[in-house]
């Protein structure tokens, strides 16, 4: 394809809509990048986040500010854009996955529920939540209990016993479960967060907000809790209540997510390196490239991996750390023909030209004849004198791509 330097519009649009985020423009920045929401490719994906990502800002500013109404409004503008999590390596996850496989594993789940399940406390809840939807709530409230008793130390089925009582409106129960859940695992965000529930739907508006204030602490990325937070706030101010709310410093990026998907999908690191350059390289490339590094932890063979860790740090300016995973991709597979081409265009760019030409032609020699190849080999081979070479890359060239503006002019250069 004839090469062009005229960017899109909606690559425009991105790259400014990045660069109001980096600036703070927060408002501006969700406003610009809203246009691009619907785009089907990575680039309205990456556009949502970050537009979402302004939203949960601009959310946690009014939280601080006293403005709950204005937070909540915010919050929900968030999670109409991204979802309700507002992390990086999680979301990626989750737009990028194959579709179905979450359903699947739902229903495996499902499916495992049998009676006798109960080894560990994930079976516990199992078979408790397949008698609940049974409508054998008895039998599943026996359950849970038999559970506590053989696993005294897990939370999460002291939750799931409270939760079962705020169904049936028993939330004095329901409460008891969750402080009790919270006593025994001070750092469970579900326990805190259902307390905060129940708390609001007694009308203890202060213990609510208190309760919803620690899941908030402990899970920053969750928005949800961020429109409840405000709720709970707004209630209290409307009553007399003065409510002074600081929002959460959000948590490092999990990346163990990011990293089975790069195993597991394999388009998926290409088609974030097609999104145009701005100014969120950093942090997309930085948790991309950390999500391929876990990944070759697992898989340390994998030549495409190396690959991929070359382009990432291609696209971090990191041009050294690129060039020596390009050559570990090749050493892994010497016939690795994308890995050949690769590391041939970055030598071009170091200027270290005969290293460049060396892998281009082995790699048009193990099945990269392609037209742009056998074009910067020719204008490399001409650069070196090697014009008789440079020639016939470049009528190569030509043969497969008639149209190829720039390798015409290099042939036509050599004439001149």
């Amino acid at each position: 394809m004839p090469e062009t330097t005229e960017q899109p519009v909606s690559a425009r649009r991105y790259a400014k809509g990045m660069e109001l985020y980096r600036g703070g423009q927060w408002l501006e920045a969700a406003t610009e990048l809203a246009a691009l929401r619907n785009l089907p490719d990575a680039t309205g994906r990456m556009a949502r986040f970050y537009e979402g990502m302004s939203y949960r800002t601009l959310g946690g500013e009014a939280l601080a500010a006293g403005d709950h109404d204005l937070a909540g409004t915010y919050f929900r503008a968030a999670i109409a854009a991204m979802g309700r999590e507002a992390s990086l390596p999680a979301y990626l996850a989750s737009i990028f996955a194959r579709t179905g496989r979450r359903e699947d594993c739902l229903r495996q789940v499902e499916a495992a529920a049998a009676p006798g399940d109960g080894q560990d406390v994930a079976g516990v809840l199992r078979l408790a939540m397949a008698q609940w939807q049974a409508g054998r709530r008895i039998e599943s409230q026996m359950t849970l209990a038999a559970g506590r008793r053989k696993f005294p130390a897990a939370a999460s089925l002291l939750v799931q016993a409270g939760l079962f009582h705020a169904a049936q409106d028993e939330y004095e129960q329901a409460k008891e479960s969750f402080l009790a859940a919270a006593r025994i695992d001070e750092t469970n965000a579900s326990a805190h967060r259902y307390l905060g529930l129940t708390y609001a739907a007694t009308g203890a508006l202060d213990r609510a907000i208190a309760s919803f204030q620690r899941a908030y602490e402990l899970a920053p990325d969750d928005l949800m809790l961020g429109v409840q937070l405000s709720l709970a706030a707004k209630a209290a101010g409307e009553n007399g209540c003065v409510v002074r709310l600081a929002p959460p410093t959000p948590r490092a990026s999990r990346t163990d997510e990011l990293s089975r998907l790069v195993l597991e999908e394999k388009d998926f690191v290409e088609s974030l390196l097609a999104l145009p350059p701005s100014e969120g390289d950093a942090e997309l490339f930085g948790a991309l490239l950390e999500a391929v590094g876990r990944a070759l932890e697992a898989r340390p063979g994998y030549a495409d991996l190396r690959l991929q860790a070359s382009r990432i740090c291609l696209r971090l300016g990191r041009l050294d750390e690129a060039v020596r995973q390009g050559r570990l991709a090749t050493q892994l597979n010497p016939q690795y023909a994308a890995g050949l081409v690769h590391l041939g265009r970055l030598q071009a760019q170091r200027g270290r030209r005969s290293e460049a030409i060396r892998h281009l032609k082995r790699g048009i020699r193990f099945g990269a004849d392609w037209a742009d190849v056998h074009c910067l080999a020719g204008e490399l081979l001409a650069q070196v004198g090697r014009t008789a070479g440079a020639r016939k890359h470049l009528r190569r060239a030509l043969d497969l791509n008639k149209n190829y503006t720039r390798a015409a002019d290099a042939l036509a250069a050599l004439a001149a």
